[in-house]
Formats: C-alpha cells, sequence, structure tokens
C-alpha cells in the first residue's frame, strides 16, 4: 500500500488555500467567495485536472513502452454537475483527447481505452458518479464518441455507493 499526504493551507484574509505534496509542489485553490473566483483553482476542477492528468500519463507512458512519441497530446476535459443535488456529483464527464503524430488511430484509441477501463484510478473512481465519455481527434481528424461502460464484474472495489440520479 501506498500512503499519499497533501497539506491546505488558508490564505490570510481569503477564502482561498495554498495545496501542496510533500515534495513541496503547490496549486491554489479557490474558495467559496466571488472576491476570490480568480485565485486558483476550485476543487471540483481539480477532479476534473486529475482525470485528465492520469489518463494522458498513462496513455504517453503506454505509447512509449512500444516505442510510440506523439509530437502533440492535448486532453481537455468537460464536467456536468447536477447543481440540485447535495452533494453535486459530476454527472457527466467527456475526455476531449487530441494528438498529432505518426500513430495508427486503432493502436490511440486501444491506449485510450486501456488507460480509462483499467489503468487511471482517478477515472475509474469518478465513474462510481459520473457517465464517462471520450472521444480522439487524431491529426486534425475527429472521430467517434466512445462511452466506457461500468463493468460490474471487473473490480468490486471500482464500485462506490452510486449516488440517487
Amino acid at each position: 500500500m501506498k500512503q499519499y499526504t497533501v497539506f491546505l493551507s488558508k490564505n490570510h484574509g481569503e477564502s482561498t488555500f495554498k495545496a501542496f505534496n510533500s515534495d513541496g509542489y503547490e496549486v491554489s485553490l479557490n474558495g467559496l467567495s466571488q472576491d476570490d473566483s480568480e485565485k486558483g483553482i476550485s476543487p471540483m476542477e481539480m477532479l476534473l485536472m486529475a482525470a485528465g492528468g492520469c489518463a494522458a500519463i498513462d496513455v504517453v507512458c503506454l505509447l512509449r513502452q512500444v516505442g510510440i512519441e506523439l509530437d502533440e497530446f492535448t486532453v481537455q476535459v468537460n464536467g456536468t454537475r447536477n447543481m440540485r443535488e447535495v452533494p453535486a456529483y459530476f454527472r457527466e464527464i467527456e475526455l476531449l483527447f487530441k494528438a498529432n503524430g505518426n500513430v495508427e488511430e486503432a493502436k490511440l484509441e486501444e491506449t485510450i481505452e486501456l488507460s480509462l477501463e483499467k489503468y487511471c484510478t482517478v477515472g475509474r473512481t469518478l465513474e462510481a458518479f459520473a457517465n464517462m465519455k471520450w472521444s480522439l481527434n487524431l491529426n486534425g481528424d475527429q472521430g467517434n464518441t466512445h462511452s466506457l461502460a461500468l463493468d460490474k464484474s471487473q473490480d468490486k472495489n471500482s464500485l462506490l455507493v452510486r449516488a440517487k440520479d
């Protein structure tokens, strides 16, 4: 088992926080007041960044293992919440992968699916509450949108208690 530790420290006179890990890397989290809305990233935006970052790192590392380097690779993550719920979980999450390079579309799609369905722990955690979709734009060609199906037989721990719709 691996333990992770992060720290949060309130900024004086604001409702913003400095969040940092044990290595000293930090981000600014915004608070709840309108005055602080442009002073950092919201915790919900951090969740989307974590999902996109987890998948992106997986994809790049998996491709590298087979000798494929992409010229460009970006991920845009969109999330939709039902603000009438408390807590307001993400209900829809869409990952838009954009890549340029000498790679077969089928290979890149297979790698993205492997990341999202097996390796990306953040995405697997969020899928218990959100419908997850993804699409790929490879070398300027937009592909189809794919839905991730929650596989209840794959991993008992991947199923958190599903929030009411």
